[in-house]
């Protein structure tokens, strides 16, 4: 009867002791590991292969050679993008670098000037929304990056 009562006590213990992870600071986020595009939504459509069809959701039709680029983020404000196995242009850079800072209490992320709401970042995904106005069109990408 006592091993009855002892083990919800250890379990409580046990419980008890386990300590809380810190939560990631958003740098910390962005800097661990290379990112990649694993979706882009643009709306409204925009025929972007040049097909005379316009596409919403713009991943499917993306070159192979942008798709396998991927995108490091370092903690002092640089980060580079390397353009992975395949080259969309053979004879350009492997790598083109860039700086970034986040801005607005870390609500946007400003890349190489342009900047981005950032819609999300978790350990595993980006998420950035771009504003573009085009003549009287206003265009919303959203594109997911991820690990």
């Amino acid at each position: 009867m006592k091993a009855f009562y002892a083990v919800p006590v250890l379990v409580l213990f046990l419980w008890s002791c386990k300590k809380e992870k810190a939560s990631k600071t958003k740098t910390e986020l962005l800097t661990t590991g290379s990112w990649h595009v694993t979706n882009y939504i643009v709306d409204p459509g925009i025929d972007w292969d040049g097909d005379g069809t316009e596409e919403t959701n713009v991943y499917p039709v993306m070159e192979p050679c942008i798709k396998d680029d991927f995108s490091t983020f370092h903690a002092d404000g640089t980060g580079e993008i390397n353009e992975g196995p395949t080259k969309c242009v053979s004879n350009g850079s492997q790598t083109i670098p860039f700086t970034w800072a986040f801005l607005e209490d870390e609500k946007r992320l400003q890349v190489q000037g342009v900047i981005y709401l950032l819609d999300a970042l978790t350990e595993t995904q980006l998420v950035v929304k771009e504003i573009e106005v085009v003549s009287t069109v206003t265009y919303t990408h959203t594109v997911t990056f991820s690990h």
